[in-house]
């Protein structure tokens, strides 16, 4: 998906229910708890991809 932004750029952007989503895993964003980080704390790998 993409749109024009206002300095008349094109962007790619993802939905946003999926952009939220990467987030609570820890693939995107910088959010204080994540699934990735309870992963490392139990010693399991963490998930690269969604």
């Amino acid at each position: 998906m993409t749109y024009l932004s206002h300095s008349h750029s094109i962007k790619e952007t993802l939905p946003l229910a999926l952009r939220h989503e990467l987030e609570t895993v820890g693939i995107k964003g910088n959010n204080k708890y994540t699934e990735n980080k309870l992963r490392k704390e139990q010693g399991l790998n963490k998930r690269i991809a969604y």
